[in-house]
């Protein structure tokens, strides 16, 4: 069995890329007034995909922020390890683990797997996972989950988020619910928009009929099976 610890090989560009995200976040959390304390987990974190293969990658689903409660496995990390410790497959192998195929444990990660079913529904969850990045519309919390991040600090975010983006050049970018879409617009970003894909607002009534209008415009344009 894999370590969860266990790295992916990360494409040079992917790493490039997010190298210089890290101090630039955190300068702009605590500038803000955003929690920046780096071992107890305060820091940018999840990414989620397929970071090996960047030409392969088909969406980008940009949900808002991390949560401001980090798991026990991220507190007390180095910043030597920073990558690792922050990317994943979506399916255990590096970083935090995020589950998206049936062992899924929450919303947060079911409502992605289940709206990348109804773009590819005849492939598995692994297979979609490699084809897709999963992420936050800006990288750092605020002080508790759900609350509102200054506008400032995401359009200073923005400009990091753009470049981490323009890596994966094949790829429709999803801005799932008012966050995602607001900051996607603020950095010049041109993203798909639909409901939430996370709580609290894909809580709301019909929000998977969004999903699905979104999916089926992505099969169009992807030539999905």
């Amino acid at each position: 069995m894999q370590s969860l610890r266990q790295a992916m090989i990360i494409h040079e560009q992917v790493r490039e890329s997010l190298s210089p995200i890290l101090p630039a976040a955190l300068d702009i959390a605590r500038r803000y007034g955003l929690p920046a304390d780096y071992e107890a987990g305060h820091r940018p974190r999840h990414v989620a995909g397929n970071l090996s293969n960047p030409s392969e990658v088909k969406i980008i689903l940009l949900l808002a922020e991390p949560g401001s409660n980090p798991f026990p496995e991220e507190l007390g990390r180095s910043e030597k390890t920073w990558i690792e410790d922050i990317t994943c497959d979506g399916l255990g192998n590096g970083g935090n683990r995020l589950r998206y195929d049936e062992l899924a444990g929450s919303d947060y990660e079911r409502n992605p797997r289940d709206f990348l079913r109804m773009v590819w529904p005849n492939s598995s969850p692994r297979a979609n996972m490699s084809r897709c990045v999963i992420t936050n519309s800006f990288w750092m919390q605020a002080p508790s989950s759900g609350g509102p991040i200054p506008a400032g600090a995401s359009r200073e975010f923005g400009v990091h988020l753009k470049r981490f983006l323009s890596v994966f050049a094949n790829a429709a970018v999803v801005a799932a619910g008012v966050k995602a879409q607001a900051r996607c617009k603020q950095a010049g970003i041109f993203a798909m928009e639909m409901y939430a894909l996370t709580p609290p607002g894909s809580n709301h009534q019909n929000v998977r009929d969004t999903w699905k209008t979104t999916a089926d415009a992505l099969r169009r344009r992807l030539g999905a099976g």
